[in-house]
């Protein structure tokens, strides 16, 4: 094994097992293992809980991402290339989560009839942000 195939496969390894260690601590989120019990307040609950405060539902997306990078360092050679559209990947995810930040807001501010025109207008201009990002 080459040494750039080596890295590759451990920088492969490295993202997988931080996308299951995402997963885990999403998934015990509505299972609410972790609030109260003998598993009160451990690591992973936490690492979700962070998650999800900072990030909303958006924070599904993290795994995702972290799971697709890290097959694609098995796939084959590591170029430039890719190091470019994995990083220009993570602009679809922020806008994702300032999307959900924004009607987040709207929900919370607006009471009126006209808040749903105004949350499915920011979903659509979300929506078509990502597209053409």
């Amino acid at each position: 094994m080459r040494a750039s195939n080596k890295s590759s496969f451990i920088t492969g390894v490295a993202l997988l097992m931080l996308a299951a260690l995402f997963s885990i601590s999403l998934i015990l989120l509505p299972l609410d293992y972790g609030v109260t019990g003998p598993g009160h307040n451990n690591i992973l609950y936490l690492l979700g809980d962070m998650l999800y405060s900072v990030y909303g539902f958006c924070s599904i997306l993290i795994p995702g991402f972290l799971l697709v990078a890290g097959l694609s360092c098995f796939a084959s050679k590591w170029t430039a290339r890719k190091t470019l559209r994995l990083l220009t990947a993570l602009v679809p995810f922020f806008t994702c989560v300032v999307t959900e930040s924004i009607v987040r807001s709207i929900v919370k501010v607006d009471h009126s009839s006209f808040a749903i025109v105004k949350i499915l207008i920011a979903l659509v201009t979300g929506v078509m942000l990502v597209i053409i990002e």
